[in-house]
């Protein structure tokens, strides 16, 4: 029986999925080599670049062994991708690289037809024909994880509202935090935007942070203990170590840990700022929440960030609008996987 790969190629994960009549038979993930990783020049974007497409290439035909004819593969990717499937030379995972990423030279390297799309626009045009949103006309989803995006998606055009390169509901670059002591990215740029508080690896350097602004509540706090067991420094900065830490966090968030519940406090703040324009200037009919930062925490908080967002709205869309979180596998990342 002929199969389809399936890849979704996050910014510190990736995941590879063998797809056959829309069920998924095969699954591995594996870390995606970035430039903050150990012994790794950060500042040469076309060598990790090239890095990142020879571990796809692997990570795809480590799946190629399955039984029947593989008819093509399909990337969701963490980065701006244009309509075209092409991938756009700067990227969080390898910086800024002298020439995108062509569809044809993807196809070249990986030996079969590919197609490629944002990984937000996958999963927003997957919910969107969940059941409980088919009557919902224009869909917007909020991606937490990683980092952070949002997409739209118009039921009467059967189709994700984008720009030509694809550019479009880039929010984690919103700046909420215009003060002096803003944080930046990883590499200096974007002081004080969404993406360095409330995405999973902004979150977990946030906490690093806070964990120096309130030293006395961060040493009795159950992540102190928990990262001290699990011999890992707060101040990490790869992408696989704040992965580590935001994994850590979370669970000491749902076993009450009141450091880090004050760190997601001021996190969703700052999202709220941000999500309150998306939803003035946008008027969806449905914003649905997903990303593995929404799928991790317990449901209380998840509905208190629900909350704490819509709270300064009802003024507006009490009557007609409403808030959705959605979720609709047991694991999150299949919906990229299965909408690719």
């Amino acid at each position: 029986m002929s199969f389809y790969i399936a890849v979704d190629a996050g910014f510190t994960t990736a995941r590879v999925a063998v797809v056959k009549s829309g069920e998924v038979i095969a699954y591995a993930t594996s870390a995606t080599p970035g430039r903050c990783d150990k012994g790794v020049d950060g500042s040469n974007a076309d060598a990790l670049q090239e890095r990142w497409l020879c571990h796809l290439v692997a990570q795809v035909k480590s799946q190629l062994s399955s039984e029947g004819a593989c008819l093509g593969i399909g990337i969701s990717f963490a980065g701006v991708v244009s309509q075209d499937g092409s991938i756009s030379k700067d990227s969080a995972i390898w910086g800024s690289a002298s020439e995108g990423i062509e569809l044809a030279d993807l196809e070249r390297r990986l030996g079969f037809p590919v197609r490629v799309a944002n990984d937000v626009s996958a999963a927003c045009y997957r919910y969107a024909f969940d059941f409980q949103y088919m009557k919902d006309e224009r869909i917007s989803l909020i991606n937490i994880g990683s980092g952070i995006g949002a997409k739209t998606y118009l039921r009467s055009l059967d189709a994700i509202l984008l720009d030509s390169k694809g550019r479009t509901g880039e929010i984690g670059l919103a700046i909420v935090d215009p003060g002096e002591h803003a944080l930046a990215s990883q590499t200096g740029k974007f002081k004080g935007a969404l993406n360095n508080y409330s995405s999973g690896t902004g979150f977990a350097r946030f906490l690093g942070v806070l964990a120096q602004q309130c030293p006395d509540l961060y040493e009795s706090s159950l992540l102190k203990r928990a990262l001290k067991m699990s011999s890992i420094s707060i101040d990490e900065k790869s992408g696989a170590a704040l992965n580590r830490i935001n994994k850590i966090a979370i669970k000491c968030l749902n076993d009450g840990d009141i450091f880090v519940s004050d760190a997601l406090d001021r996190s969703v703040g700052w999202l709220s700022i941000a999500l309150q324009h998306v939803i003035l200037l946008d008027s969806p009919d449905r914003i649905i929440l997903c990303g593995g930062v929404v799928f991790s925490i317990r449901p209380s908080d998840r509905d208190r960030l629900v909350a704490k967002l819509v709270a300064p709205l009802y003024f507006f869309f009490i009557e007609k609008k409403s808030m959705g979180v959605g979720r609709l596998w047991n694991k999150n990342d299949l919906d990229k996987l299965l909408c690719i």
